[in-house]
């Protein structure tokens, strides 16, 4: 089972809106791989040799992740930068420390940054995949959209077994072609209700 990344950005995050993030994120009613862990660290190496360094314990609420949270005001494309090197780092496992087994999932995270806090949304973000490729291939690159924190388990979920394609969960464009994200930026469509 994989660890769920979460990555919040937001410079000025203390204590009350990490709680909330938390609180809104966890589906309730299951005890299953639905826990997020707060990334403060932009060393992958770090992240997968000592114990909890990927952030506090997710019921931390001391304040002291965004105290030591090296992504406060950081750039998407720098977390997207620290996915791909984590991932790197676990495909050629080699690290030889008690922890090396520890497996983040890094195919698909969540963040949370200014526009996120006072929206109450979140930005979903998952590794594109080549459907040209024969076999399975991953790109070097990420699909990404805005979503409410109360409509994020249903995508996650589907994604995590891939049960669904990335694109399920988008707006078609306006013009009627398929839909394809600008400069990989996706509009969610909740498939359970509004928009």
């Amino acid at each position: 089972m994989s660890t769920n990344l979460l990555f919040i950005t937001v410079p000025e995050a203390d204590h009350k809106l990490i709680d909330l993030v938390l609180t809104q994120l966890r589906h309730w009613n299951l005890e299953s791989s639905d826990r997020f862990q707060i990334v403060t660290t932009r060393n992958a190496h770090d992240l997968r040799s000592a114990p909890g360094a990927a952030g506090k314990d997710d019921t931390d609420t001391t304040g002291e992740a965004n105290n030591n949270n090296a992504w406060a005001g950081a750039a998407l494309e720098d977390v997207e930068a620290f996915c791909l090197e984590l991932a790197r780092d676990q495909e050629n496992n080699d690290n030889e420390n008690e922890n090396e087994n520890m497996d983040y999932g890094t195919s698909m995270y969540v963040a949370v940054d200014s526009t996120g806090a006072q929206a109450d949304s979140c930005i979903l973000v998952h590794r594109a995949h080549d459907p040209e490729a024969e076999g399975f291939a991953w790109l070097d690159r990420f699909d990404k959209m805005r979503i409410p924190w109360d409509k994020l388990r249903t995508p996650w979920n589907n994604l995590s077994i891939a049960n669904m394609d990335f694109e399920e969960f988008t707006r078609k464009c306006d013009d009627g072609r398929d839909r394809e994200g600008v400069d990989g930026w996706f509009t969610f469509m909740d498939l359970e209700g509004d928009d």
